[in-house]
């Protein structure tokens, strides 16, 4: 649904990693350098948040309980504009 889903900017910067065992999913942000400069907000952290809620509304759907974490995996990221944001771990 994630993939699916609405964002505010219309660019769907988000990027997730799913762990093999399809328990932990650790979200993060491709920033686009000043795109969102002239609003005086950073517009694609709002569009995280809509990937994060879309992302637990189906979560509910499908009953499967977990939890947002901050537990930055330490990947080796593509670029610097790249970020961890939150990991979503099922309990």
């Amino acid at each position: 649904m994630v993939r699916l889903g609405p964002s505010a900017s219309n660019k769907q910067p988000w990027r997730l990693v799913l762990s093999a065992d399809g328990k932990v999913c650790h979200f993060y942000i491709e920033h686009t350098p000043n795109y969102s400069s002239k609003l005086g907000y950073d517009m694609q952290l709002l569009d995280i948040g809509i990937a994060m809620c879309q992302f637990e509304l189906s979560c509910q759907e499908l009953k499967i309980k977990g939890q947002w974490v901050r537990k930055d995996p330490n990947i080796k990221l593509p670029n610097v504009n790249y970020e961890y944001m939150i990991t979503w771990v099922v309990n």
